[in-house]
């Protein structure tokens, strides 16, 4: 570079005002720029020393290894200008540098041995800093402060030790307007050249225009991730096609609704040569008609499946609006289900810790519960009296399953109207009859897809809904009523029943082959009269729930709890649970005591309930069933807890006839 003339004329000058400020602190305005006064009064102030050897601080490996990986961007972007610039002022007696924004040299170009000596000598190195107030007044640490381009020659610095030097140095600012590093070009004072500020100012104007560039990239990179993390994150399918119906885009959810776990496979193929869709999806190109959650059926042409999904669609317009994509989303309608099922509060509530019990008998019908439940046998019948717990143990056998955090729906087949079962188990299409809702509804089947459905009274199903219930069970797939799509299902399906089957089978009411699907597994569960050693701790569990205590050691409550273990209890827990909140009610005290024990419970005498004993029992046959024959019948329908079938054996007439006579005496079940 050519020699500046300044350097003769001004140095002595500037020299002269410099020792002037070291020795009284003032400052010639005459002869230093308002910049360098400026800087030298904020170094004074810092506590720098102007004569000490200038900052020789450099960076440790790991550190500089750090600090490379936070201004990779900037080094990326930067070093192939600087390399061209330092190739052509090799041997020109400069060098330059690539500096971070908080004054760290990230890389030095220097071709002359001599500035590279130099330069260590005054720590003006690879990872040495050079900000303002550790290196004193320099291009670098001006440039970074005020955030312009400066040029400062010879004596202007602050530390003595480069005087000798002059450097031009201008931040580097990335497209938000923030300075991200600086670029210096330094050489020895008697170099100076006016055109190095110039030369600075445009090597940065280069490195900006390629920051540019490398952001803009990096941005269109960073919206390709985003977008394509927003799509991964969607629990619905998502399928992008062309106006050829060409796969552009797809997620993986949109992968495996088309069966393939891959979407590299997928895109570029049409999508109708992989799925058949109800839905005529090139149609929107022409009547720009979008669909929102629309039922449709898919059916994968190579795997020879369908599937149930809600369907919506948008399209993609150009800058002329003219559509040239078509955005598909599939929701799941098992799915769907699930999340109506959680909303309307589909969920088994109870475990088979809940079930109070101390009697083996109970341990073993739960011991076989816990079995059943474990091995997902998708066709469970529960046997028991009313009050007994069924559906605590059809919940309790739910929440130990696999099936556990799926929905639980519960129906009662003999609450519901006759007209309604069929709908309500199976669902039905918009206009399946008058007053059907408006886009149809699912039935109880698929709102339990995946999970289990308790069918409680089961004996109360009407005759004609039992074959389509059958079917179901048996196929596993549904029709709604009025529809004419196949719906797959997976439920597991729980009845319960307080009657005797056999006796309805026997009458036609229901029927056999239907008993003998809902029953692959069968639980017995026993009445509250046949497991009375449960009656004290299910005592205290219904005192405890209402915060109370009960002392059984106590006369009065020894008392209390005789009568409680000698009573029938045809109602069972549902009446011990009953009995005990209604004297609680009217207790001023919130005490039981014997005294507000119902009076059909303070007076029972099970010797007096019947005029018949066990020995007389074994005797009865048809001509003695003349004498007192309603207390005999019912005494033995007692005996075999309700039981038609054995009653009639031990009675020694046919099921029809006791039938009749329990019709004639009016005999109800209920007080079995």
């Amino acid at each position: 570079m050519e020699k500046n003339i300044f350097y003769t004329e001004k140095y002595k000058d500037i020299k002269t005002a410099w020792e002037k400020f070291v020795k009284y602190g003032e400052i010639d305005k005459n002869v230093i720029r308002p910049i360098i006064a400026d800087s030298w009064l904020r170094c004074r102030k810092a506590g720098l020393s102007p004569l000490a050897n200038s900052n020789k601080s450099v960076l440790s490996q790991q550190e500089f290894s750090n600090l490379l990986k936070r201004n990779q961007f900037l080094i990326q972007a930067t070093s192939p200008i600087i390399k061209v610039v330092g190739n052509l002022i090799a041997g020109s007696g400069y060098k330059i540098d690539l500096v971070s924004s908080d004054g760290y040299t990230l890389e030095t170009i220097a071709r002359d041995k001599d500035v590279i000596k130099k330069s260590q000598e005054i720590g003006s190195v690879v990872g040495g800093n050079r900000s303002e107030l550790l290196a004193g007044t320099n291009g670098i640490g001006l440039a970074l402060s005020l955030g312009k381009t400066v040029q400062i020659e010879g004596p202007e610095h602050y530390n003595i030790n480069s005087h000798n030097w002059t450097c031009a140095a201008s931040p580097i600012r990335n497209n938000k307007n923030i300075i991200i590093g600086a670029i210096n070009i330094s050489g020895f004072s008697n170099l100076t050249h006016k055109h190095t500020k110039g030369m600075v100012g445009s090597i940065v104007s280069a490195v900006e225009k390629a920051i540019l560039l490398e952001e803009k990239n990096d941005d269109l990179i960073y919206i390709n991730k985003f977008l394509n993390i927003l799509i991964e994150s969607t629990n619905d399918g998502l399928i992008v096609i062309n106006t050829k119906g060409i796969i552009t885009h797809l997620n993986f959810i949109g992968a495996k609704v088309l069966g393939e776990k891959s979407k590299e496979i997928l895109i570029g193929q049409k999508l109708n040569e992989i799925a058949k869709i109800d839905l005529p999806l090139l149609d929107i190109l022409r009547t720009k008609r979008q669909y929102i959650d629309k039922e449709t059926s898919v059916y994968l042409i190579h795997l020879k499946e369908k599937e149930q999904y809600l369907i919506t669609t948008n399209f993609i317009n150009d800058s002329c609006e003219k559509i040239t994509n078509i955005v598909v989303i599939f929701k799941e309608m098992k799915r769907i289900h699930r999340i109506v099922s959680d909303i309307i509060g589909a969920k088994a509530k109870y475990s088979f810790d809940q079930i109070i019990h101390k009697s083996e008998k109970m341990k073993r019908i739960i011991q076989e519960a816990k079995i059943i439940s474990k091995n997902d046998v998708c066709k469970v019948l529960i046997c028991g009296e009313s009050g007994t717990g069924k559906e605590l143990f059809a919940q309790s056998i739910h929440n130990n399953s696999i099936r556990f955090d799926s929905p639980f729906l519960a129906i009662n087949c003999a609450a519901l109207p006759r007209d309604l079962v069929e709908s309500e188990l199976f669902g039905y299409e918009e206009g399946a009859f008058t007053g059907a809702r408006k886009g149809g509804r699912p039935g109880k089947f698929e709102l339990a897809d995946g999970g289990t459905l308790f069918l409680d009274e089961i004996e109360s199903m009407p005759l004609d809904v039992q074959p389509k219930l059958l079917r179901v069970l048996e196929s596993g797939e549904l029709m709604r009523i009025g529809g004419k799509k196949i719906i797959s299902v997976n439920v597991r399906v729980i009845s319960s029943t307080n009657e005797e089957i056999d006796e309805l089978i026997y009458k036609g009411n229901f029927r056999k082959d239907l008993f003998y699907r809902i029953s692959t597994a069968k639980i017995n569960i026993p009445p509250l009269r046949e497991r009375k050693e449960d009656i004290p701790i299910l005592l205290k569990h219904i005192v405890h729930k209402r915060g109370y205590l009960f002392n059984e050691n106590l006369a009065e409550n020894q008392n209390i709890l005789q009568a409680l273990i000698k009573y029938y209890w045809p109602g069972n827990v549902r009446e011990l649970e009953n009995t005990i909140e209604n004297i609680f009610l009217f207790s001023p005290n919130k005490k039981i005591t014997f005294n507000l024990l119902p009076e059909k419970i303070r007076n029972y005498r099970p010797d007096r309930e019947l005029e018949f004993t066990n020995d007389k029992i074994d005797k009865i046959s048809n001509t003695n069933l003349k004498n007192n024959e309603r207390d005999t019948i019912i005494y033995v329908l007692r005996k075999n807890i309700g039981n038609i079938t054995k009653a009639a054996i031990e009675l020694g007439i046919d099921r029809s006839t006791l039938a009749r006579k329990k019709k004639k005496y009016q005999i109800k079940t209920q007080i079995f």
